[in-house]
């Protein structure tokens, strides 16, 4: 089961063009943005740092 701050990023990759479509048609927010991009790119960092110190990193989405 994966973590809160996992689950706050995921995104199923397939259904991606179809929402986006219906993203610009509604105005809705369902489709992966610039913000959710960025608590992405912190979790990897988070990794890569665990990865390179052998210790525990924390990551705290914004």
């Amino acid at each position: 089961m994966p973590t809160p701050a996992l689950r706050a990023i995921s995104c199923p990759v397939t259904s991606t063009p179809i929402s986006a479509t219906a993203d610009l048609r509604t105005g809705e927010g369902r489709v992966p943005d610039f913000a959710r991009g960025l608590r992405l790119h912190g979790l990897l960092d988070a990794i890569r740092r665990s990865a390179e110190t052998g210790t525990r990193q924390t990551f705290t989405p914004a």
